[in-house]
This record gives structure tokens, C-alpha cells and sequence, in this order.
């Protein structure tokens, strides 16, 4: 049954991604916080979602975007931290119009954070562009490092209201 958005937590199992070496922290824990977060927002919203992950498990990164092309979800979402020592928030989008507009949206209600084409990401082509039936991001909440439950709402919850804006406003 087709959805609105399936929210990926990046990396899991044994790709941890970023690692603060100050505290140990990982970027795929942050990345589950904030993606249940987001997806406890969609769902205040009235918005449908799934997860490509709710455990730590690695998840090959093209399968992550073909589940959303093969269960129909309108809106793919990924969710990252950037390291500790670069600390930046921003939304990568692929090539689609309606990524563009989506990010600009997200950025928006986040506080201005940067837009990039994920042609001028540092690691290469971005798996986003494998969710190839609808708008696609990537999104680099902050750093890698510890934050308070105040600290994730506050980054979680105008991205969701963002996206469910966006769906309202773009989707019958």
C-alpha cells in the first residue's frame, strides 16, 4: 500500500558513519533518534510513513531508495549528521525539480540551512537518486555529537512539518 514518506536513518550495523572522537559518539544512533523523531512528527501530522531501518542493521544504499520505488512511498528522506570536527547543517537534492522545491522547503523551516545539488556532494553520487518515482533528499542535521531531546525537536520537527507542508501542498 503506497505511503507518503519513508525516512531512512543513514548507515547502521557495522557502518557506523561519522565518529566523534571526543565522545564516542556514532552518527547512526544520532541518525535513528532524529528519523523517529521526524517520522513521530509526520505521523502528528496526519502523514503516513515507514522506515528503511528500525534496528541496527547496514542496508545496502541502493535497496534503501528501491523500496520506496517498490512500495509506492511518495517522498524519500534521508537522514545523516555530518562529523563533529564540520558540523553543517544542509539538505542535499537530487536533479528532480520537485527534490529542488522540497529541499528549499526543508531549508526553509529549518532556519535557512544550506541547499546543494548532490552533484557537489564530497562523497560522489548520492543513493537519493535511486528514488527515482519522486522528490528525494538527504538531509545533514548537525554535527556528530551528543544532543538534549530539546536539541533533536527542534531539529526534527520543522523538517517534518516541512515535508507534511509540501505533501499537502503537491500531492492529492
Amino acid at each position: 500500500m503506497p505511503y507518503d514518506v519513508l525516512i531512512d536513518p543513514g548507515h547502521g550495523g557495522a557502518d557506523s558513519g561519522a565518529v566523534n572522537s571526543k565522545t564516542n559518539t556514532l552518527e547512526k544512533n544520532l541518525n535513528m533518534d532524529s528519523s523517529l523523531s521526524v517520522e513521530y512528527f509526520l505521523g502528528q501530522r496526519g502523514r503516513t510513513t515507514k522506515m528503511t531501518r528500525t534496528t541496527d542493521v547496514d542496508i545496502d544504499n541502493y535497496q534503501r531508495a528501491y523500496q520506496g520505488v517498490r512500495e509506492g512511498a511518495k517522498i524519500f528522506v534521508s537522514v545523516h549528521h555530518d562529523s563533529a570536527e564540520v558540523g553543517r547543517s544542509l539538505v542535499y537534492h537530487d536533479n528532480k525539480a520537485e527534490s529542488i522545491r522540497l529541499a528549499n522547503k526543508v531549508a526553509g523551516y529549518m532556519g535557512g540551512i544550506s541547499v546543494v545539488s548532490m552533484n557537489q556532494s564530497p562523497h560522489g553520487r548520492l543513493y537519493i537518486a535511486d528514488f527515482t518515482t519522486g522528490p528525494s533528499i538527504l538531509i545533514e542535521m548537525g554535527p556528530t555529537r551528543p544532543y538534549t531531546r530539546d536539541e533533536r525537536i527542534a531539529r526534527c520537527q520543522p523538517a517534518a512539518n516541512a515535508i507534511a507542508d509540501f505533501i499537502a501542498n503537491n500531492f492529492s
